[in-house]
This record gives structure tokens, C-alpha cells and sequence, in this order.
């Protein structure tokens, strides 16, 4: 039943239950929306596809890149703590089930970079998933935030390209690439690549988003307020067009507009888990120090999916020079220390 396994599955594994199978594909579509709610009926999913098919271990770790994604990107909907060692668990038995699976091993890198500020495995693993696949583009992507945690620009450019050609209608690969490309100063390819990926889907709230944070790089202050404004208005994004907006209308020195959202997000925040790095974002903008870098600590403290970007943050860089964003950076432990 050749047809029935999924990408990467070896045909001496067992053959899937048709019913497993079939929900696991469901999932795989919810999953591709890269929204809130599309992440959770995924992870739906392929739980549901576990219970009906306990050997499908493509279904695990499926599942555990959807606890990846909700806890640890910057979807981050509850706390990592709650969130990711399910995730590492869901990965590590798949691993066991079938070590040759690439999936998972991709996203333990990537939860063990994120959640366990351990760069030196994660690195291992990613070689590891590229040893296997070379030519998967999940794993390229992935990979790449990797090089961006380090500043390593060109490299994370690099790998995410190779993503990207690997699967060029992937709105996922092309948002990687043109963040990429903004974080190394390059906004006019990063605004093409986010123009490009638009026609695609003209309702992608990730490219809306990064136009607003090409925008701020540029100094269209007000055209970046736009476009976060229309992140938010597509949906799907959870809080990080918010956060995006109220950094925009800090920085444009719209005080009264940029504390208006954070007390949205508080508010938002009585009944649903808010990473402190959003509101830290915001503070910093509005060159509130001490109230940045509280929520940092506890950001800190909870082990956010943010602070391992501290150092390439463009957010923080009036921060860098603060003894207290100089011990962050120690005590996370990014390799190199803290970036000019």
C-alpha cells in the first residue's frame, strides 16, 4: 500500500490505516494556513490519526511540529513550558519509531534551539535531518533561523533560498527568505519577495506583516503602520501584527496609540496566554526601559522562544549597551555573546 505512506516513510513500515491516513492529509492542510486556528484543528488531527493508527509515525511528528509552532514561533499560545516538552516528546517517539523520519528531527533542533538555548544540538540536529534529506525544504528553513539567532545573515539567506527553491509557491519558504533578507539590510529584495508572495495569497497576514517591518527599517513610519494595521484586520497572526503595530506607533511617537495596544493586549491577556516579549517590544519602542525590561525577565523566566533572537532583535538595538540586556544575553548563553 505504497500510496498510503506518506513522504519519507520507509515501505518496510506497516502499512496505515486508510482512516489514519486520510486525517493526517486533513491536517497537513490546516497545518499549511499558518494560522492560529488552522494549527490547532492540525494538531487535532494528528492526534485523532494516533489514536486511530499508533504505529503512524509520521503522525507524531506531525503533531510535534504543531506543538513547536504554538509554542515556541511567534504564535507562542500558551506557555512554552506547558507546550513544548509535549512537543519533545511527540518528536523523540517518533524518532523511535522511525529514525529515518526527517521531520522530527527538525523540529527537536528547533524546539531545543528555542525553548533549551542549546545551540550546539541543535546544530547537530539539523545536519543530521540534512545528512538524511538534503533537498527537504522544511529542514532548510529551519536551519536558517538557526544562523539568524547568530547574526549569521548571509548563511540564513543562504538556507532558506535552497528552502525556497526546493518548494517555490511555499508562502512559508518566500516569508522565510524576505525576513531574511530584511534582516540583513537588503529591504528592496525583501519587499519584492513579500510582493511576490502577496500575489500569491493576497489575505497572507505574514506578508502584510513584513511589509510593515520593511517599512519601519526604511523610515515609513505611517506605511508601515498600514500594513500592520492590515495584518491584523487578515487574522490569523494571533498577536504578532498587534505587536508590530504598537512598535510602529511608539516609534512614530503616537504614545497614546502604542499604549492603547499594549492594555488590548493585557486585556487579551486575562483569559489567554500573551508571551511578555510582546509588550516588551512595545515598551522598548516607546523608550520605556524599566518596563522592557521586566517583561524580558520574564520572558526570561519562562523560557520564551524570543530571547533567543535578543542579539538580532532590531527592537532592542537602543538596549544593547544596558547592563541588563548584557547579562540577558549571558544568561541565555547565545553563542558569541552580545552583537554591536
Amino acid at each position: 500500500i505504497r500510496e498510503l505512506l506518506p513522504d519519507g516513510v520507509p515501505e518496510s513500515q506497516a502499512p496505515i490505516r486508510p482512516d489514519a491516513y486520510e486525517v493526517y492529509l486533513l491536517g497537513r492542510g490546516y497545518r499549511r494556513r499558518l494560522t492560529r486556528d488552522g494549527i490547532e484543528k492540525a494538531a487535532r488531527c494528528f492526534k485523532q490519526a494516533i489514536s486511530l493508527d499508533m504505529n503512524f509515525a509520521a503522525a507524531y511528528g506531525a503533531a510535534a511540529s504543531c506543538y513547536c509552532v504554538l509554542g515556541s514561533f511567534g504564535f507562542e499560545l500558551d506557555p512554552p513550558e506547558k507546550l513544548i516538552p509535549a512537543g519533545l516528546e511527540y518528536s523523540r517517539r517518533a524518532m523511535e519509531m522511525d529514525p529515518g523520519q526527517v521531520e522530527p528531527i527538525v523540529y527537536t533542533a528547533i524546539m531545543t534551539l528555542k525553548y533549551e538555548w542549546n545551540w550546539k544540538e541543535a546544530e547537530r540536529l539539523f545536519r543530521a535531518a540534512l545528512a538524511i534529506s538534503p533537498n527537504d525544504s522544511l529542514t532548510h528553513l529551519q536551519y536558517s533561523l538557526y544562523f539568524e539567532s547568530l547574526g549569521k545573515f548571509a548563511e540564513a539567506i543562504e538556507q532558506a533560498e535552497q528552502g525556497r527553491q526546493i518548494a517555490p509557491l511555499s508562502t512559508e519558504a518566500n516569508i522565510y527568505l524576505a525576513w531574511h533578507l530584511h534582516q540583513a539590510g537588503r529591504d528592496d529584495e525583501a519587499r519584492s519577495r513579500l510582493q511576490w508572495t502577496l500575489d500569491l495569497n493576497p489575505d497572507f497576514w505574514a506578508a502584510h506583516w513584513g511589509l510593515g517591518h520593511v517599512s519601519l527599517a526604511e523610515g515609513r513610519i505611517q506605511d508601515a503602520i498600514a500594513a500592520f494595521r492590515t495584518a491584523v484586520a487578515t487574522g490569523g497572526g494571533y498577536v504578532m501584527p498587534l505587536q508590530g503595530l504598537g512598535h510602529a506607533h511608539a516609534v512614530a511617537g503616537e504614545r497614546d496609540a502604542a499604549l492603547k495596544i499594549i492594555a488590548q493586549l493585557e486585556e487579551m491577556a486575562r483569559t489567554q496566554y500573551v508571551s511578555p516579549c510582546v509588550p516588551a517590544v512595545i515598551h522598548a519602542g516607546l523608550g520605556d526601559r524599566d518596563a522592557c525590561f521586566a517583561c524580558l525577565e520574564q520572558a526570561f523566566q519562562l523560557r520564551s522562544r524570543s530571547m533567543a533572537w535578543l542579539n538580532v532583535a532590531r527592537e532592542y538595538a537602543g538596549l544593547r549597551s544596558d547592563p541588563r540586556f548584557v547579562d540577558l544575553v549571558r544568561r541565555i548563553g547565545i553563542p558569541g555573546g552580545l552583537r554591536p
